[in-house]
Formats: structure tokens, sequence, C-alpha cells
């Protein structure tokens, strides 16, 4: 969002309040106007068949930002994402041909980088709902949220299980 500050008096305001991010501002000499660049970021979610090269469109375009902090399989099949909600960002799931969309995660946190262990039980993720960004496990459900790291000074951006699912 765009924000005034007065000089010298350091008051703050609010210029836009829309849903869209913005860019680079910048205010005419005699201050009597401005211009921004309004960045509105559309995404939607796709699915190939590698035997065929077909194209399957799973979720319509919008503006939540589908995957863009993450995106996985299950060993079964459901796809894992990650979506923008408001100023949450949330880990959903989806079967593979976009049907029933289930929400995993929810709080005034975000979770993103979802990666699905090898026999499908568990989901790893990254979460700052505890203060700092950790790493998470839930059930493939999305129940049973337990923090994995409890890092001092740093945060956890980054994780990958082992194949036989015994470590993060």
């Amino acid at each position: 969002q765009v924000w005034h500050l007065s000089y010298p008096a350091g008051e703050t305001r609010q210029i836009t309040t829309d849903i869209s991010d913005y860019g680079s501002v910048s205010v005419s000499a005699d201050g009597s106007s401005m211009v921004a660049t309004r960045i509105d970021a559309i995404s939607s979610l796709w699915s190939r068949i590698p035997q065929t090269g077909e194209m399957r469109q799973l979720l319509v375009e919008n503006k939540n930002l589908l995957g863009y902090a993450g995106i996985s399989q299950m060993p079964d099949g459901k796809i894992l994402f990650v979506k923008n909600s408001g100023k949450e960002i949330n880990i959903f799931s989806i079967e593979e041909n976009g049907t029933g969309e289930k929400q995993l995660t929810s709080g005034n946190a975000i979770n993103q980088n979802p990666f699905a262990a090898s026999d499908g039980r568990y989901i790893v993720f990254i979460s700052n709902r505890s203060g700092i960004f950790s790493i998470w496990r839930m059930n493939a459900d999305g129940s049973n949220a337990m923090q994995l790291t409890m890092a001092q000074n740093t945060i956890d951006t980054h994780l990958q299980v082992s194949k036989d699912g015994k470590n993060v």
C-alpha cells in the first residue's frame, strides 16, 4: 500500500486501501501529484500429463497467488499448494483433477513450502505461527501441527524430507 508520512511531524496517513500491491512511487516537484506502479498478480494452478503433454487447469485465475510459496504432490496424488488468504498465507490440498479443495492450515500466520513425506502420513512446512519462521509437521489431513525447530536468531526457510521419511 501507499502511505503518506508528514515531515517533520512524522504522522502517517494511508493513501491506498485496495487489495493491490504497489511498487515504485514518485511525487512531482511541487507536490501536487503522485504516480505509482500498481501490481496485480494473477495466478492459476495447472497440471501437465507427461505421457500426452496435455495441460489441465485445476484452479481458475485469481489474485490469491496460488502456489507462489510452495507446491508439492502427496503420494496419493493430492496436490498441496499455498495460497494467500487476506493477511494469512495457508496450505491447501486438492485432488489431482482440481476438485475437493481443503484448507489444511489457518490462523494469523504465514504457512508455506509444504512437502509431503514419502509415506503420505505427514506434511512438513515452514510457518511463523510461533513468532519466528520454523519447521512444522502436521498430519496429512492438517491436524496435529507440531513445531520441529525452534531457531534462535535465525529463520528456517527451506526444507526437504528424506526418501524414507525419517529425516527433515
